[in-house]
């Protein structure tokens, strides 16, 4: 087993033993744990020959396959029922829905993820781990640009 499957063992556990809630340290923790951790997110490949080229590679080999230069692989995002789109995460391929919507996986950093989420140009509210068992919801922070006059008067009530 590697580290990284260890430490999404560790990560499952911790979300199937707080599904009442979190306190606050529990939440420090399972976070501390996700940040190096590299999660399972489904995407779609443009049907083209990189998409045939992978695949194949993948059928030869049996094993991960590096993505060549040029693959634009296309997250594959989860509504709720406020029409909120999520970017889903999985900790491991048997958290993936048996239906599938994608084309492909890929394995991203946590950290990868959330940047992905704050930097796309489509609205995107957050990130979910395991949507269908978990459904642990995290909604980065945004940042507001203010003006001089504004932030004067921020820190003047702080």
């Amino acid at each position: 087993m590697t580290e990284n499957q260890m430490r999404m063992r560790e990560i499952e556990e911790l979300l199937e033993s707080c599904k009442q809630g979190m306190t606050q340290e529990q939440t420090k923790e399972l976070m501390e744990k996700m940040r190096d951790a590299r999660f399972v997110v489904p995407v779609s490949f443009p049907q083209d020959d990189l998409l045939a080229q992978i695949q194949e590679e993948f059928a030869r080999t049996g094993q991960p396959v590096q993505l060549p230069k040029g693959a634009k692989p296309i997250p594959v995002f989860i509504q709720n029922t406020n029409k909120e789109n999520f970017l889903a995460i999985y900790t491991s391929l048997e958290q993936l829905p048996t239906e599938k919507k994608h084309n492909g996986v890929i394995e991203m950093e946590f950290n990868a993820c959330l940047n992905f989420v704050k930097n796309t140009k489509s609205p995107v509210a957050g990130v979910v781990v395991n949507p269908f068992s978990n459904n642990f919801i995290i909604k980065p922070r945004t940042e507001q640009k203010v003006t001089p006059e504004q932030f004067h008067v921020l820190a003047r009530k702080n």
